[in-house]
């Protein structure tokens, strides 16, 4: 993700330039990322349900896994994946676009 958004600080520049607004390319970055982060989501949470369920099968003491830790993973992983995007775009956005890092 930090390598999109400095891979694309001239697309953020223009778009400055051209008066988008920060919250607006914000939204351009969440956009492109919230939808991978379902679809990964979607895609490992059966599959770590079932290697976990036949992992814990072995032992003499059954639990019953429920979905709550998994929906909390996902939900946790999008905050952070959000904080980072923000402050990332932010930076990015704010910076001058003439000086060359």
């Amino acid at each position: 993700m930090s390598i999109s958004v400095q891979k694309r600080t001239k697309e953020i520049a223009i778009r400055k330039v051209i008066g988008a607004s920060v919250p607006a390319i914000i939204r351009l970055f969440l956009r492109q990322f919230v939808p991978l982060l379902l679809l990964a989501g979607l895609v490992a949470s059966p599959l770590a349900w079932w290697i976990m369920q036949r992992w814990l099968n072995d032992y003499a003491t059954r639990i019953t896994i429920t979905p709550w830790p998994f929906i909390q993973a996902i939900l946790s992983l999008g905050g952070i994946m959000a904080l980072l995007i923000v402050v990332q775009t932010v930076r990015a956005a704010l910076a001058n676009p003439v000086v060359k890092v």
